[in-house]
């Protein structure tokens, strides 16, 4: 049930946030990112704000914690 429920929450997030989440996770800085994923570092920058907005939280370290508590990462 709470994998259904860890699917869903996820789904409501666009999925370019969640790569930029899981990259963060893997050590990779803002730029390292941006070049891995072949956009700017300014899109990386929109993608984790959303993130943000959409978790409630106030930076990537909150928003780390969030995905991992609710298993979405």
């Amino acid at each position: 049930m709470q994998i259904n429920g860890a699917k869903k929450k996820r789904q409501s997030f666009p999925k370019e946030s969640w790569k930029c989440c899981a990259f963060t996770q893997g050590g990779l800085s803002i730029h390292q990112i941006a070049a891995k994923s072949v956009i700017t570092p300014d899109t990386v920058k929109f993608h984790r704000i959303k993130l943000f907005e959409k978790t409630g939280t106030k930076n990537i370290v909150e928003a780390l914690a969030y995905a991992t508590s609710n298993k979405l990462l």
